[in-house]
């Protein structure tokens, strides 16, 4: 097929980046071999198939970082949609170099937990569907019993003696309701406009009308960011709100409204800011490796 060209820790806004191991298929027309296509569709490769890697833009895999999560962490994937972050943050929470030999919560064994949560339910059937894929099987975890559990585990790498565990949890609206204040950190990727992906999907700039953009969906996305607050626990708590739009009443508006809601001063967030710079949020414009983004972070106090 195309050359792979290592994308990992390249494409990065402050501490933003795409994860180490990122790669990306250049077309042949940019590819050192002399073909006019690839030879075959990447989903019916054998390592997609088997779970040995996922297909996403670098600006997505950015947002996945941006949340800073590390083995250990209870997470939740607010909008999960097709389980696409789910499966980033399971990845990170499984990375074997993240582990400290001198960390002072030492343990032989550090469990994480995503919980993914869509309030339409043939989405967490797509993430349900996957879940075997990628390596996880069926679980039990006591702290979510409830909800519908997959859990998978790997050892350590490093040192020998440690092992990774990671669960995820498919959760509807109803079953998520007793997590309040509950988690180590909330990713909202918020549906919207998808004007920062019009370069994959042209077509999109005539389904875009005025009032959406200035009202239905900036209305949805500040409630579904405030309801998404109340799961973040205190001392530390992160909270991260992105969307796939360029525009400002769906990003910079919407964390205006936020900042400015009873929910945020009575949950006690303050802003998160990125690694030398002042703001708490970054747009990431469309380029030629990657959709565009926009990333807003906070932390509850």
């Amino acid at each position: 097929g195309g050359a792979l060209y290592a994308l990992g820790g390249e494409y990065n806004v402050g501490s933003v980046r795409a994860p180490n191991g990122c790669i990306q298929i250049l077309p042949p027309e940019q590819s050192t071999f002399q073909q006019k296509k690839l030879s075959k569709s990447i989903w019916s490769m054998r390592g997609w198939q088997n779970g040995y890697f996922e297909v996403q833009d670098a600006g997505s895999q950015c947002i996945v970082q941006s949340l800073e999560v590390s083995p250990g962490d209870y997470v939740l994937d607010y909008c999960a949609g097709n389980g696409g972050k789910t499966f980033g943050l399971a990845s990170v929470l499984m990375d074997t170099n993240r582990l400290r030999r001198d960390d002072p919560d030492y343990s032989d064994e550090i469990t994480s937990h995503i919980v993914a949560h869509d309030v339409v339910e043939e989405r967490l059937r797509q993430v349900e569907g996957s879940l075997s894929r990628v390596g996880f099987e069926d679980g039990d975890p006591n702290d979510l019993s409830t909800i519908t559990s997959y859990s998978a585990g790997c050892e350590a790498s490093n040192d020998g003696s440690r092992r990774l565990r990671c669960s995820i949890q498919i959760a509807s609206s109803t079953e998520i309701e007793s997590k309040s204040s509950h988690f180590d950190a909330v990713l909202v990727d918020a549906p919207c406009s998808s004007t920062g992906v019009l370069r994959r999907r042209p077509s999109q700039r005539w389904d875009i009308r005025e009032n959406q953009v200035l009202d239905v969906l900036p209305k949805l996305q500040l409630e579904i960011l405030q309801r998404a607050a109340s799961f973040v626990k205190e001392g530390g708590g992160k909270l991260v709100y992105s969307t796939c739009s360029m525009l400002k009443e769906e990003n910079e508006s919407v964390c205006r409204l936020f900042e400015e809601s009873d929910a945020y001063a009575e949950h006690g967030f303050q802003r998160w800011g990125f690694d030398n710079r002042e703001t708490n949020s970054v747009t990431l414009l469309p380029t030629s490796n990657s959709d565009g983004f926009f990333i807003a972070r906070w932390k509850r106090l």
